[in-house]
Formats: C-alpha cells, sequence, structure tokens
C-alpha cells in the first residue's frame, strides 16, 4: 500500500485498539491494494473504487466502517485525493458532489443523508391519490 506517509500509517494502524477499528484497518489496506493494483493497470480510481471495495470486503464491513475506511484512505492513502472526489460523488443525493469538488468545498454526509430522508419521507405526501 502506498502511503502519504509511512509513520504516520504506522501510527494509525498501532492506534487500532477494538476489533471494529482493526477492521476497518485491514479493509483499508486490502481495498487500497486492489485499487492500486487495476491503478498499475492503467485505470483510474474513479473507475476501480466500486468494484475493488466489494471484492475487498469479503469481511463483511458495514457502513459506518466502509465510512471510516475511506476516511482513513483519504487522509494516509497515496491516491487519498482521487478517493476523496469519487466518494463525493458517490454520496451526492443531487450535484452538491460535483459542486464540492468544483469549489474544493467541504461535503456534509449528515447534511445530504438527512436531506435524503426528508425528500424520501415526504415523497409521497403531495401524489394525487
Amino acid at each position: 500500500m502506498f502511503t502519504k506517509s509511512d509513520a504516520t500509517w504506522r501510527v494509525f494502524v498501532q492506534d487500532a485498539k477494538t476489533s471494529e477499528d482493526k477492521a476497518v484497518v485491514r479493509f483499508a489496506r486490502r481495498w487500497a491494494v486492489f485499487m492500486e493494483e487495476a491503478i498499475e493497470q492503467g485505470e483510474t480510481v474513479a473507475e476501480v473504487a466500486k468494484r475493488t471495495s466489494l471484492c475487498a470486503n469479503y469481511e463483511g464491513l458495514a457502513a459506518p466502517g466502509f465510512d471510516a475506511a475511506v476516511k482513513v484512505l483519504i487522509e494516509h492513502w497515496e491516491f487519498g485525493d482521487d478517493l476523496c472526489r469519487w466518494y463525493r460523488r458517490e454520496g451526492q443525493a443531487c450535484s452538491e458532489g460535483i459542486q464540492a469538488n468544483e469549489n474544493r468545498d467541504v461535503l456534509n454526509f449528515a447534511a445530504l443523508a438527512a436531506h435524503a430522508r426528508s425528500l424520501k419521507k415526504n415523497q409521497g405526501r403531495f401524489q394525487n391519490p
């Protein structure tokens, strides 16, 4: 796995004490290696992120663990910036991820999730019977 800093990655790995934290570390490392193999073949992070995440997740990491792994890779992995751009686009409700990428803004996934839930909740209210 290509890290931005081997020293900070080692500290992060050593600080993973719980079984959940260790699962996130294992998944993040595995996923990064799978993506790196595809990148070496000429693909981009955006092209391989989803496919390789499914292959790397044979431990069955749930959504919060996946989100944690993404954040870990964004911070520590050599291709973290590319992964961040992919993750923003994948998590968008409309065009928020694309706009955040263009403006270099921070994308608030909690706010987007709440917005998506409210849209889904209100979806049937205004339909004709």
